[in-house]
C-alpha cells in the first residue's frame, strides 16, 4: 500500500515528477505511474492503489479535466475522503470536484518553502501519518495565540507584519506562556493563519491575515488573494486596492480583548 496515489494525465508527467520527487523526500511511498495507454482498461491493480492508499493527489490540467482515468481515480479519493486537489494549469475542475479546495501550483517551480505547496504538504502529511496526541491542542493553542497576537496589532498600531515578524513574535509569546512549540515552522505558522481567516468567517469579522505582508511587496502573498480575494495574483492595481479596503476593515473594526 503506498501512502500517496498520484492521479494525472499521462501527457502532463514532466509537469508531474517534481511533485512526486518532492513527496518521496519527504520519506513517503509514492504510486507514480503512466503505463497507461489511451483506451487501456481501469485495472484492477489501480483500483486497488487508489483504494488501499493513505491519500490521492489529483493533478488537474485541461487534460487530465478530459481524462476518464483521472476522473475515476479522483473520485475514488473523494468518496474515500483522502483526495487532495491541485491545479498544474489553468483550469475548472470537473462537476462533482469544484467545491473542494484546490491549491494552485501553475507558478510552482519546486520551492518548498511556497505557501501553496505548503498546504498541499500540510494535507498530505496529514492523511498519510497518525498525529501525535497533542498534534490537535498544540494547533490549537498555536492558531489561538496567532489570532491574539494579530488583533493586538490590529488594535494598537494597526501596521502590517511580515511573517519574519509574525514568527518572532510566536516564538517569544509562545515561550513566556510556555506555550510547545516543537515543530514550529513557516508551515506551522501558514496553517494557523489559515485557520485564523477560517475562524474571522466563521464570526462574521474582518480578515486578520491581511496584517501579514511579504515584505518585498508589502502585500500579503498570492495565496491569500487567491483563497480571500477571489483574484489570481497580487501584483496588479486591483489587488492593491483589496488589499487597502481589507486592511481598513481589520483597523476599523472593534475587536474584543487580545
Amino acid at each position: 500500500m503506498a501512502d500517496v496515489f498520484i492521479s494525472y494525465a499521462r501527457s502532463d508527467r514532466a509537469r508531474v515528477e517534481p511533485i512526486a520527487a518532492a513527496l518521496k523526500a519527504l520519506g513517503l511511498d509514492v504510486w507514480f505511474d503512466a503505463q497507461l495507454t489511451p483506451g487501456e482498461r481501469f485495472s484492477d491493480e489501480i483500483e486497488r492503489e487508489a483504494r488501499a492508499a493513505k491519500a490521492v493527489l489529483v493533478c488537474w490540467t485541461p487534460k487530465a479535466v478530459g481524462s476518464d482515468w483521472v476522473r475515476e481515480e479522483a473520485a475514488i479519493g473523494k468518496e474515500r475522503n483522502v483526495l487532495t486537489p491541485v491545479k498544474l494549469a489553468s483550469c475548472e475542475p470537473p462537476f462533482g470536484f469544484r467545491q473542494l479546495q484546490t491549491e494552485d501550483l501553475t507558478r510552482w517551480t519546486g520551492d518548498t518553502a511556497d505557501p501553496a505547496w505548503a498546504n498541499v504538504r500540510g494535507r498530505i502529511l496529514a492523511l498519510t501519518a497518525a498525529k501525535p496526541q497533542t498534534a490537535e491542542p498544540q494547533a490549537a493553542s498555536l492558531t489561538a495565540l496567532v489570532r491574539r497576537l494579530l488583533v493586538a496589532q490590529a488594535s494598537e498600531s494597526g501596521l502590517p507584519l511580515d511573517y519574519k515578524e509574525l514568527e518572532g513574535l510566536v516564538r517569544a509569546r509562545g515561550a513566556r506562556e510556555g506555550l510547545d512549540l516543537t515543530g514550529f515552522d513557516q508551515p506551522a505558522l501558514w496553517a494557523a493563519l489559515n485557520e485564523v481567516a477560517e475562524e474571522n468567517r466563521r464570526r462574521n469579522e474582518p480578515l486578520l491575515t491581511v496584517l501579514v505582508i511579504n515584505r518585498a511587496t508589502g502585500r500579503p502573498g498570492r495565496g491569500y488573494f487567491r483563497k480571500h480575494a477571489f483574484l489570481s495574483h497580487d501584483f496588479d492595481p486591483l489587488a492593491q486596492e483589496v488589499f487597502e479596503r481589507h486592511l481598513e476593515r481589520v483597523r476599523g473594526y472593534v475587536w474584543p480583548a487580545a
